[in-house]
């Protein structure tokens, strides 16, 4: 029967064995939610200094860095590689969230893009309809996309 649970579901579900899926599964899951769910982001623009400028403002505050210094700009974070601008047309009404490991970089985020002339959106507050802990900075960028600074731990 093993087998046939195995060969059955091995298009959709890896299973190597009946007691992976009752005694595994917590492993299973810590596993899949320990593997990002988007691999990179891409924004194009056609303000590309400005852009880039803004991004290598903000970007440092939360642990990214630039990689990619070409056509393309590409911001690693660890050993993710996952933000990158491009020349192109922007995409409108786009909404994205930086995670932030505490309150005190969000605030730090929103005044240094203040004091550098960024468009400052909501200044960091907590959103208790989302959750006690989320707290939570907006920024536009020069394309004028939303752009989230948040952290889900408490002060």
């Amino acid at each position: 029967m093993q087998n046939r649970i195995a060969k059955r579901y091995s298009g959709d579900v890896f299973v190597s064995s009946i007691g992976a899926i009752f005694l595994g599964s917590f492993n299973l899951i810590k596993a899949v939610r320990s593997i990002p769910l988007i691999d990179h982001l891409e924004v194009q623009t056609r303000q590309f200094g400005d852009v880039f400028s803004f991004y290598q403002c903000v970007l440092p505050h939360v642990g990214y860095r630039l990689e990619v210094d070409g056509p393309a700009k590409g911001f690693a974070n660890g050993d993710r590689l996952d933000f990158f601008i491009v020349e192109g047309a922007p995409s409108t009404d786009v909404h994205f969230a930086f995670r932030a490991p505490d309150r005190n970089v969000v605030d730090t985020i929103f005044e240094t893009a203040g004091s550098e002339g960024w468009t400052q959106e909501r200044p960091p507050a907590l959103a208790p309809h989302i959750h006690p802990n989320y707290y939570a900075a907006y920024l536009r960028d020069p394309d004028g996309r939303l752009i989230e600074f948040v952290t889900h731990v408490e002060s």
